[in-house]
């Protein structure tokens, strides 16, 4: 765990950002979480099967 921790500031790091020691955990935990939601997004599908939220009509005329 404090390798991935390691690896976690190392990457907030290269971002510029910098959190609290004891906040690193929650959001990396938080990160992990938001990695693979975004995951299930990425994968080719069919324009009916898009997310409402990703697909939009373009407006009429």
């Amino acid at each position: 765990m404090t390798r991935d921790i390691e690896a976690f500031r190392q990457r907030l790091a290269a971002l510029g950002l910098r959190l609290p020691e004891a906040e690193l955990p929650a959001m990396m935990q938080t990160i992990v979480e938001l990695e693979a939601a975004a995951r299930t997004l990425r994968v080719p599908r069919d324009h009916a099967e898009e997310p409402a939220c990703c697909f939009r009509l373009p407006p009429p005329g």
